[in-house]
């Protein structure tokens, strides 16, 4: 996970500008989600 670690910053960063007024946990639950996305469609391509 340490390799995604960057992009779940700019992920989250990016939903916390989008919707301000939402919960933090549900603005961290989905930057973990949209992360692990993208570390699994990277998988799957080797």
């Amino acid at each position: 996970m340490s390799n995604h670690l960057p992009i779940y910053h700019k992920l989250k960063k990016q939903f916390l500008q989008w919707m301000p007024e939402e919960r933090i946990t549900r603005i961290r639950n989905m930057a973990l989600l949209v992360t692990a996305l993208c570390g699994l469609k990277n998988y799957s391509a080797m």
